[in-house]
């Protein structure tokens, strides 16, 4: 299998996890391999109950070295726009500051909150702050270390999609729509601030594309969205034209792998963070 690291992506849909192992080399991405397990579990926002087995079955086919990656839900993320200082503040005076404006704005205490923060272009300074609580990330880890596959990144899915667009070399202009069987997720283009929203997969695709392009800029047209998940395995986005090398062949339902695959292209980071 090789020495050197792979990048593990994994992404827990209500009735399925899929898997993509990548390998960082010189030139590029290499392929080392993709899984696809079902789940009993039907409940977005909970992990199911033979996650557990899941994930111990997945670990008996991966070497020892490994980095995992795995987005959260949504729909348990808290987003706010934050002000900016105004001042000239060290890194460390900043991110006080930032933890400080996130207590006031969300009114919970920065020690049950684990935050990311970032600048706003095109704004007057303006920061956005994605938390989760502590406690939703400890229990997250846990289950995953009980199989022996100890998060290095735990993100939202709307990123890693992001980055897996910006990577593939699509237009910074392009929105993105993924399902997972129970609920369209809207997704803004990567060249973009982060916005996303959720609506169930029964009020229709085109629903989706409605509540996107409410949200775009009044004046702008918008592309058509890349469609990916569930759903739209064949017909939907195929982005693994991103990867210089295989040693593995490819899914025949690409589209199902997009989060998993933009999980494992992202780069190393602390256990939560956007």
């Amino acid at each position: 299998m090789g020495c050197s690291r792979w990048s593990l992506g994994i992404d827990i849909q209500p009735h399925q996890l899929m898997a993509v192992a990548l390998a960082r080399r010189r030139d590029g991405f290499q392929l080392r391999g993709w899984w696809r397990f079902p789940l009993l579990g039907a409940d977005p926002v909970r992990l199911p109950a033979d996650l557990p087995q899941v994930l111990s079955a997945l670990r008996t086919r991966l070497p020892h070295r490994l980095s995992v990656r795995a987005a959260f839900p949504v729909e348990q993320a808290i987003r706010h726009t934050l002000p900016g200082s105004g001042q000239k503040l060290t890194p460390a005076q900043h991110q006080a500051w930032l933890l400080a404006q996130s207590e006031r704005q969300l009114m919970l205490p920065a020690s049950e909150l684990a935050c990311d923060f970032a600048r706003l272009s095109g704004t007057t300074g303006q920061w956005q702050v994605c938390a989760i609580r502590r406690t939703q990330r400890d229990a997250w880890c846990a289950a995953f270390a009980q199989a022996g596959l100890a998060l290095q990144r735990l993100t939202l899915m709307p990123c890693a999609l992001r980055t897996l667009a910006r990577l593939a070399g699509e237009a910074p202009t392009v929105p993105l729509i993924h399902s997972d069987g129970q609920r369209f997720c809207w997704i803004a283009p990567w060249g973009q601030p982060l916005q996303y929203g959720c609506i169930p997969c029964a009020a229709g695709l085109a629903a989706a594309s409605a509540a996107w392009h409410e949200a775009v800029p009044s004046g702008e047209a918008a592309p058509a969205p890349l469609l990916c998940g569930d759903g739209y395995g064949r017909a939907g986005w195929s982005p693994f034209s991103l990867l210089r090398h295989r040693s593995s062949p490819l899914p025949s339902e690409p589209a199902l792998f997009c989060v998993a695959l933009g999980l494992a292209s992202m780069a190393e980071e602390q256990p939560w963070t956007i």
